[in-house]
């Protein structure tokens, strides 16, 4: 048997009510465990947990398989689906999020990366006194060098 899921409180937005209608749909088909499940749909057992695990919404891919393992409709639920993302829109705004995926960022793309100034004035700052303090043991080794050499000569 596996691990008891964390309550959840239905209150905290219609992502975690999804993830609770998802729970009760999965107790109606005898509350199969989550790897038995998997076995039945192209999904693994901790991506159907954390679909219901109410932090996040699931993908529609995802939560249509969890709904055909489970015996529901998926009509019925495709659009409670599509309530919830439209809800998550309106909260959240429509603008597109700055993760760029593996696509490197450009110069046009400025706007979307900040916040870290300090960081990097804070990095340009120990890189350089890395730099400094490198240069000047190089150049003390070099002046010992130097009078190792001088004195040799001296001595011959």
């Amino acid at each position: 048997m596996g691990r008891r899921e964390n309550p959840l409180d239905a209150s905290a937005g219609p992502v975690a009510e999804l993830a609770l209608e998802l729970r009760r749909l999965r107790h109606e088909a005898g509350s199969p465990p989550y790897s038995e499940m998997a076995r039945h749909c192209a999904y693994s057992a901790a991506t159907l947990s954390r679909a219901a695990a109410g932090k996040q919404l699931p993908t529609l891919a995802v939560l249509l398989a969890y709904v055909e393992v489970c015996g529901g409709r998926a009509v019925v639920w495709e659009e409670r689906w599509r309530r919830v993302s439209e809800a998550l829109t309106a909260r959240h705004g429509d603008h597109e999020p700055p993760y760029k995926g593996l696509a490197r960022f450009e110069y046009a793309d400025r706007d979307l990366y900040f916040g870290r100034e300090r960081l990097a004035d804070d990095l340009l700052t120990l890189v350089r006194e890395q730099r400094r303090s490198a240069q000047q043991e190089k150049a003390a080794q070099q002046s010992a060098e130097d009078q190792v050499e001088q004195s040799q000569t001296h001595d011959h």
